[in-house]
């Protein structure tokens, strides 16, 4: 059995969605064994892709925490500097 995450991030505003690409790229690597991950950026959305199989759901599950999170700093962060 294998399970997918999938998240999608999209905002109308593209300069969003590519400065979150940007400042996640460097940190989607060296997943733990057993995860895969692909990432997307389409015009107005960012799509990330996580699979794992039935032996790795713990991994899976603390990889998709660690990505929303980080998914949230760069959004404050992003916010904060247009007020």
């Amino acid at each position: 059995m294998k399970i997918t995450v999938w998240i999608e991030v999209g905002s109308n505003d593209e300069k969003i969605v590519e400065s979150l690409y940007k400042s996640l790229k460097p940190d989607n690597r060296g997943f733990p064994t057993g995860i895969r991950f692909s990432e997307q950026l389409l015009s107005n959305k960012l799509v990330y892709s996580l699979e794992a199989d039935e032996n790795s759901l713990k991994s899976l599950r603390n990889t998709v925490d660690d990505l929303l999170e980080s998914l949230e700093t760069v959004e404050r962060v992003l916010f904060r500097e247009e007020d």
